[in-house]
């Protein structure tokens, strides 16, 4: 194929298009657009598996990137929240697959947007890298300080003294936000410091909240003069006798569903509000060393 060319006034030759003619600008490409206009999919796609988005952003799409990210946090804030107080397992089976197709859908969009000619405007990979970083490294191990510290924390829980309820070793979500504006409430299974040992925390039920007139008469609990109903149903054999005692503002009494193996407010007293780290909410484990796995116990409310 011949080239033509054409001699400026400075005397240095100029490539002609075919048939002599000059070539447009607006049809010239520079080395730097070809450049933007290389993306690829792979890339985008595993930007996509670290940050939500982040594919799209890659891609040039800016504005449809910080949509998806923010969507993908508001539905894992919807799903946390369904995993505390909706009681149906099948529920949050669900959510959780509409977010998997959720996030499944971002990473094609991502890949097929990769292929977009009109993507010109193209992030450069050390920018990407710079979210990822930022996300990961600092914005994500805040995220979950703060909810682990002021949202829902995970338990284990050794010992007897809640059974039948809470089993030997189970674990179970406590809410740490649920007393704000709030007392606790009889039944309530919360979490707590016990007066005068601030380094240990108990699980244990409500019984009795303030203004409540408490007393145990030959092992039987007696709440407000009437007698109060336990989980097992059995009079205490070991504390027969407790003063009638009148819980003050901000306190409550709080027991063991295992009456017969629990050191509770009938030991070491009335506990402040202040003291309550949260309530449990739901068992989220529970394996037995001979059995195995207790399926029958995943989910149980309490």
């Amino acid at each position: 194929m011949k080239r033509c060319f054409s001699i400026t006034d400075d005397g240095t030759p100029e490539t002609l298009g075919k048939g002599g003619y000059d070539i447009p600008d607006y049809l010239k490409t520079t080395g730097e657009e070809t450049e933007r206009e290389r993306k690829s999919p792979y890339l985008s796609l595993l930007l996509g598996l670290f940050v939500p988005g982040l594919g799209q952003i890659y891609n040039g799409r800016i504005l449809r990137g910080v949509v998806f990210f923010l969507l993908t946090v508001l539905y894992i804030g919807l799903i946390l929240w369904i995993i505390l107080f909706v009681d149906e397992l099948y529920v949050v089976v669900v959510y959780g697959v509409v977010l998997l197709a959720l996030l499944g859908f971002i990473l094609f969009d991502a890949f097929r947007g990769a292929r977009d000619p009109r993507n010109i405007l193209v992030n450069r990979w050390y920018v990407c890298a710079g979210i990822i970083f930022f996300i990961w490294w600092m914005v994500v191990p805040s995220v979950f300080e703060y909810i682990k510290r002021e949202v829902v924390e995970m338990y284990v829980i050794p010992g007897v003294s809640m059974e039948p309820t809470i089993l030997d070793g189970e674990r179970v979500f406590v809410v740490k936000m649920g007393y704000r504006g709030r007392l606790p409430r009889r039944g309530d299974v919360i979490v707590f410091r016990p007066p005068g040992d601030g380094r240990k925390e108990y699980i244990k039920r409500v019984v009795a909240i303030e203004g409540d007139r408490v007393e145990i008469r030959n092992g039987v609990m007696y709440i407000n003069g009437k007698v109060h109903s336990t989980v097992t149903d059995t009079p205490d054999p070991y504390h027969h006798v407790l003063a009638p005692l009148r819980l003050s503002e901000g306190e409550v009494f709080v027991l063991g569903d295992n009456r017969a193996n629990s050191y509770d407010s009938r030991y070491f007293g009335p506990v402040p509000v202040e003291n309550i780290t949260g309530r449990a909410v739901r068992i989220y484990y529970s394996w037995s060393r001979d059995g195995g796995f207790r399926w029958d116990r995943l989910w149980n409310g309490l």
